[in-house]
């Protein structure tokens, strides 16, 4: 932990939890991830992953790599893992206005997360995705998380911050409006 926040990493491990289960891994570059997921001990119920590649030309994070074969692996058992690779398919197809409106429908549906956790996933998801894949990528994932959280400065925000990577400093400022507004407007 540090200032009382969960970290990623721990002596170079990587530590966290994803849904039931706690989760320890080690990163060896570009080119080899190992991640152990286990309930309650190592004696239970335990997945162990092991991403071996010769490196990607996109470099792309092993850790993304890892989690696509988790959401692969076990979808019903790690959600948000499950969830990335929905926003990554979703970013993909270039999607319109009424590709995402049908899908962020789709997302507030499904019941996998609370409210809060789902603007975090998405959130999370549009930022790896922009460093995997690039930032025009990305844009339809911060976009779909403006439509499903239309009051959150924090979507605003993050959309803004895509649109100034990509250099369109008017889209930026005019998305930054909008998050005072969302901001303002909060209690």
């Amino acid at each position: 932990m540090r200032r009382g926040q969960r970290g990623w990493f721990a002596t170079g491990w990587e530590v966290g939890e994803s849904g039931a289960y706690r989760m320890v891994g080690r990163d060896g570059g570009a080119r080899v991830r190992v991640r152990i997921l286990f309930k309650d001990s190592l004696a239970g119920d335990v997945y162990t992953l092991v991403y071996l590649t010769s490196g990607s030309r996109r470099n792309v994070w092993t850790r993304t790599l890892l989690d696509s074969l988790t959401a692969t692996v076990a979808p019903d058992q790690f959600h948000n893992e499950a969830l990335s690779e929905k926003l990554i398919g979703f970013a993909l197809q270039s999607p319109d206005d009424t590709t995402t409106q049908t899908f962020a429908e789709t997302l507030r549906n499904s019941g996998g997360f609370e409210q809060k956790q789902l603007e975090q996933a998405v959130n999370t998801g549009g930022y790896a995705i922009r460093s995997n894949l690039g930032v025009d990528v990305a844009l339809p994932v911060f976009t779909l998380n403006t439509v499903l959280f239309p009051q959150s400065a924090n979507t605003w925000d993050s959309l803004a911050e895509a649109y100034e990577a990509k250099g369109d400093k008017d889209k930026a400022k005019a998305l930054r409006m909008k998050m005072n507004t969302a901001r303002e407007a909060s209690p």
